[in-house]
């Protein structure tokens, strides 16, 4: 129990957890959204660092923050888009040769679906290589309006819970 003071002090004297982070905003009065790093957080307004120098938010004014988590690439998505493609042209390249692809007592839509099966594949390979080139940046939504601790208690005792 002699701790929870302490805990109360240094969570106080904590700087807001956004400060430091890339961070982009969208707030009312302001066109387009607004990409910096947070230098400050006071209850008038957020203090960013952007490309054109520091400019400040209203607080008030902001509704939605995102933080930017990292880059990633398209190699997924462009694969999915490759394979969905090579297996609609293996079908049709299968449909428009009947007999190329038949083996045995296979019949021509069976053969159209073998078609689809090995040219698919290809097509991921080529739309993942291709995406795999192409990268992204990846934001996060972040609560922004206040940062919550919970120091869950046990039984019997009292919980902290400390709000900014």
């Amino acid at each position: 129990m002699a701790a929870c003071p302490l805990l109360l002090v240094a969570a106080l004297a904590a700087p807001h957890p956004l400060v430091g982070k890339r961070v982009r905003l969208k707030a009312d009065g302001i066109e387009g959204r607004v990409v910096g790093t947070v230098q400050s957080v006071d209850p008038g307004a957020v203090r960013l660092k952007t490309a054109g120098g520091a400019q400040d938010v209203p607080y008030r004014s902001i509704r939605r923050v995102e933080m930017y988590i990292g880059e990633g690439s398209k190699a997924a998505e462009m694969g999915g888009y490759g394979f969905v493609l090579g297996a609609a042209a293996g079908y049709a390249l299968s449909a428009a040769s009947p007999g190329t692809l038949r083996w045995g007592r296979m019949t021509q839509p069976e053969a159209n679906l073998v078609g689809a099966a090995i040219v698919g594949p290809l097509g991921a390979i080529i739309g993942a290589a291709i995406g795999s080139g192409t990268k992204t940046e990846e934001w996060k939504e972040v609560e922004w309006r206040g940062v919550t601790f919970d120091l869950r208690p046990a039984p019997g005792q009292i919980a902290v819970r400390l709000r900014w």
